[in-house]
Order: C-alpha cells, then structure tokens, then sequence
C-alpha cells in the first residue's frame, strides 16, 4: 500500500521556485530573505516596502564569483495566518529580484506553514519550516549542491540552527534584522558546537571577499 499522500505535500511544489540551473556539486550559499537581504517589515505583502539590506547585491556577487549557487529559504507565516497572500508574496519576490539582478538568484524556498494559520496551512512542525532542515535538503536533492561545503547566511538563531542541523559547513549570523535580539542565542550555539564554523558579522557590507570560499 502507497503512503497517503498529505494536502500540505501537495502544495510543496508552488514554494520551490528554481530561477536558474545549478552545476551538481556546487556549495550553495543559503540566504535567508527578511532581515538578510532586505529590511525586515513583518509580514510583507506590499512589494513597494522592499528595501535591500546594505551590501546584498555585493555579497551575492562574491558568492557568485566564487562559484556558489545562491539559494533564498524563507519562513513566510504571514500567508499561514492570511495576512499575506501568495500573489504578494510572489510580487514582494519579484522586487527583490529586480533590486539584486536577476542572474544573482538560483531558486527561493519558502515555507508557508505554520500551526497557528489556516486551512491548508495549519501544519504542525512541518519539516520546511526553519529550524527544520526542510527547505535546505530540497535544495540539495533538486540542485545535488555540496552541503558540507555550504554557507548559510540569517539574522534568525532558527536559521543558524537549521544550517547547524543540516551539516552546512559555515555558518554566519547577522546583526540586522532579529539578529541583534538573536545575537546572544546564536553564541550559546555557537560555544556549544565548537566544531562548527559561526560566524558573527554585523551585516552583509561586513563580508570579506577573500573569506568566503574557505
């Protein structure tokens, strides 16, 4: 007997939107969307809120350079809860890339879910939602990016804990967005994992070129 297939699986299509091809093997650069690579504005659904953090499209340029596919995973409860439809969602995706370029995004993963929204969205711990590893394996599966040899880059401690989770070799929190209200969390992860590589910056203009394919 086949497993019974679940509405919200159903649905996981529409939330992985690969914009270009990647090279099997590849490290991937995990970008987390609201608070990283633009300014955080809970639950946005007008595109012309978008606001890029400072030094995004330089730092997606360095990746690029250095041979990185460039992935966005993205919480959106917003759409769980109804504040934000996925038309806005789509839309505020849009701008984005329009503001960065468009050869300077991969795919962008959202996970819509969340246990306090509505029907279908209600979904208790599904496994896309950060710090779940979700959302990162899909990317590996669909892409066969290099895991271990990955960056992940938020200003969330659930997005140091699902790069943590999902073995990404470097891992970088940032000051903006919740990332100063995070900052302490992600230190505590950080001391109790001595083996992986955290990194504390205050934002992306703080990226050092050369660092970042080591």
């Amino acid at each position: 007997m086949s497993a019974q297939i679940l509405p919200h699986e159903v649905l996981l299509d529409d939330w992985f939107v690969a914009l270009r091809e990647v090279e099997p093997g590849s490290p991937a650069a995990f970008f987390d969307r609201d608070g990283t690579l633009i300014r955080n504005v809970p639950y946005l659904a007008d595109s012309d809120e978008v606001c890029l953090e400072r030094g995004a499209v330089e730092a997606l340029s360095a990746y690029r350079r250095s041979g990185f596919a460039i992935i966005v995973i993205t919480n959106q409860s917003g759409i769980a809860r109804g504040l934000v439809t996925p038309a806005q969602y789509a839309s505020v995706n849009q701008r984005m890339i329009n503001l960065l370029g468009a050869d300077l995004v991969d795919a962008i993963i959202a996970c819509p879910f969340h246990p306090e929204g509505v029907a279908p969205w209600n979904v208790p711990d599904h496994p896309w939602r950060k710090p779940a590893t979700g959302m990162i394996d899909a990317a590996a599966s669909r892409f066969g990016v290099d895991v271990a040899r990955s960056v992940l880059l938020g200003d969330s401690v659930i997005d140091i804990e699902a790069g943590l989770r999902a073995g990404i070799g470097h891992l970088i929190h940032l000051g903006t967005g919740h990332g100063q209200r995070d900052r302490a969390a992600v230190e505590n992860l950080s001391r109790a994992n001595p083996g992986t590589r955290i990194s504390c910056l205050a934002s992306l203009q703080s990226l050092e070129v050369e660092e970042l394919a080591r």
